[in-house]
């Protein structure tokens, strides 16, 4: 039921983007960080599909855990902050690729890159071949700033979690602690994604005007109820 509400919000999102109507660079922004957020969700779900895959689904869920915590913060930003936050993950992002293209002599690549750069800077941007330097302001802040500043419902036992998850990422020991056979962390991870889809839709509602506000309500219940009945 959560994906399939996720979908049509993503469709209008998409509706606005082929019709233009994004306003500007931070529509872009939300559109793209809720459409990687439910892949990030796919990929955790994937994973339970096979059993020798489960113990890696920290992956996906605290790749989408990052996705919530930053677009929180992202809404309860003014204006201009928001567009600051928007550009810096464009074009730093662009910066990046455009300059591995460069070092791969992939001229194709690079110029598809700076066509897409020029699309959306404004009057005074430098040029994409530029130093990299002039695109390290406009950062979000850490990711426990992040889940306070966007006011997320019990930051710090969240961000918790998402220690938690990160040093799953990163250390093979703690990973190998789960035997074969034991869907014990899948398991936690799927109640961890379930509860990470519910706040994303509120967030994407939020962004749309209330489009499909009252049936993000009914499922943010039933959710609930979902979890109380275990």
């Amino acid at each position: 039921m959560l994906r399939e509400k996720a979908e049509e919000q993503l469709k209008l999102f998409r509706k606005r983007e082929k019709e233009g109507s994004f306003k500007d660079i931070r529509h872009l922004f939300v559109f793209i960080t809720l459409k990687e957020f439910w892949e990030d969700l796919d990929f955790l779900f994937d994973f339970g599909k096979k059993s020798k895959w489960q113990e890696k689904a920290h992956y996906p869920v605290r790749s989408a855990l990052d996705k919530v915590a930053r677009l929180a913060y992202f809404t309860h930003q003014k204006e201009m902050r928001q567009k600051e936050l928007a550009r810096f993950e464009a074009f730093s992002s662009l910066k990046s690729c455009y300059d591995m293209s460069k070092r791969n002599q992939d001229a194709e690549f690079s110029q598809k890159i700076a066509q897409v750069y020029n699309k959306l800077k404004e009057t005074g941007d430098p040029e994409i071949s530029v130093s990299k330097k002039l695109f390290k302001t406009g950062a979000f802040p850490n990711m426990k700033d992040c889940m306070i500043g966007g006011k997320v419902q019990n930051a710090d036992a969240l961000y918790t979690q998402y220690e938690d998850l990160s040093n799953l990422s990163h250390g093979n020991y703690l990973r190998n602690l789960w035997k074969a056979g034991d869907n014990t962390h899948f398991v936690r991870s799927a109640q961890l994604g379930l509860h990470l889809a519910n706040e994303m839709l509120r967030g994407g509602d939020f962004h749309l005007n209330g489009k499909v506000g009252q049936d993000v309500k009914d499922l943010g219940i039933q959710y609930q109820k979902m979890l109380i009945d275990g």
